[in-house]
């Protein structure tokens, strides 16, 4: 699994995070490691450790986001921007692009938007490690939605 990172990006809805889901459920069905998490949880989650007692859960999650055989983070860009964010972004990106191990992210921004979000020296490892795809397919919901208001109209037209 040495290498190969992807970046999947779109608009929302469309299906990034389920395509991710099926790759980690996949992957872990072959015995490999994958963390699937989604940015701004993760990053409560890191926050949650703050304080002296919690350093070694901080020091935990870190080692398993920089170890495992395929980092998955799912929404990157949609957590508030700081330069905690941007910081540990680098801290996990940095390590894996060093160590070659793959990266896979979903994003509702475009690839040239991340910059202002995660930080620009996370941004070029990702340029470089991954192969980016836009994709283009309509939000699931919103189709489930017009199918939902058509059923209706239907039942309302009996």
């Amino acid at each position: 699994m040495e290498g190969g990172s992807l970046g999947l990006w779109g608009t929302y809805g469309n299906g990034k995070s389920f395509l991710a889901a099926a790759v980690a459920n996949e992957l872990t069905s072959q015995g490999h490691i994958v963390v699937f998490q989604k940015t701004t949880q993760l990053l409560d989650k890191l926050k949650s450790t703050f304080g002296q007692k919690q350093a070694s859960k901080y020091d935990d999650i870190i080692r398993a986001l920089v170890t495992c055989d395929l980092l998955i983070l799912d929404d990157i860009g949609a957590e508030k921007v700081t330069e905690w964010t941007e910081e540990t972004f680098f801290k996990i990106i940095d390590h894996r692009y060093s160590k070659k191990r793959p990266v896979f992210y979903t994003s509702n921004l475009k690839p040239s938007e991340l910059h202002n979000k995660i930080g620009g020296r996370s941004v070029d490892r990702l340029t470089e490690m991954c192969v980016t795809i836009e994709n283009k397919a309509t939000s699931y919901r919103k189709k489930l939605a017009e199918e939902r208001l058509k059923k209706f109209a239907e039942e309302l037209g009996d």
